[in-house]
């Protein structure tokens, strides 16, 4: 969570506060509220309505381009031409996927940003998409999908699957998710974009860049 107080004013206000008991003032000196934080912004604002970004989908090449396909969708909510997967094909080693801090600095390099940051907070995770979104910013998240486990709609239920995914709207408790695997062998059944709780999605979610 970004955390900005507005110390500035605060100080201003007590400053003030400060002059008018030292000079004796008739009226006693008014309370100074306490300024509020993005942080406690963000909390009231998932009670607001949702929010939908527009973003171009793509599903990915290859079985472990799910991070760079992810990293176009992302940019394209900001960006009307983001870099295409293949161009950001360095993101994945070989086979190996790719890792947490190679999303975070391909979306702060090619958004000339320090936004996003790698979280683990699981409690944290819907106040941040509330945060993002709601701004313009998606979420790239880093899922983890077991055997017999909980999973997203249309995952194969004998698979581990460890992947990245979009996070790209919000409405209540829900967010909206854009998957690049649809499409891909053994994944038919998935959607391309689909709804589900924040609390069901948290229950596989392992990683995300916000």
């Amino acid at each position: 969570m970004r955390i900005k107080t507005r110390g500035g004013h605060a100080l201003a206000a007590l400053a003030l506060t400060t002059a008018l008991v030292g000079l004796g003032a008739a009226t006693p000196a008014m309370a100074v509220p306490s300024m509020p934080t993005e942080a406690t912004t963000a909390a009231a604002e998932c009670c607001t309505q949702g929010k939908t970004l527009s973003v171009h989908w793509v599903r990915q090449a290859t079985s472990y381009w799910c991070g760079p396909a992810t990293a176009h969708i992302v940019l394209s909510a900001r960006m009307s031409k983001p870099p295409t997967q293949h161009q950001l094909k360095g993101m994945a080693e070989n086979d190996g996927g790719t890792h947490r801090t190679e999303m975070r600095a391909a979306l702060n390099k090619h958004l000339n940003t320090g936004w996003y940051e790698i979280k683990t907070a699981k409690s944290g995770f819907h106040n941040d998409v509330v945060y993002d979104v709601k701004r313009g910013y998606a979420v790239a998240a880093g899922i983890l999908v077991r055997p017999g486990g909980p999973r997203p709609p249309g995952y194969p239920s004998n698979q581990t699957v460890d992947h990245w995914v979009a996070v790209i709207g919000y409405d209540g408790d829900r967010i909206l998710v854009a998957d690049p695997v649809s499409g891909r062998p053994g994944f038919g059944n998935v959607p391309k974009k689909y709804w589900v709780s924040a609390s069901s999605f948290t229950r596989y979610l392992k990683v995300y860049v916000a």
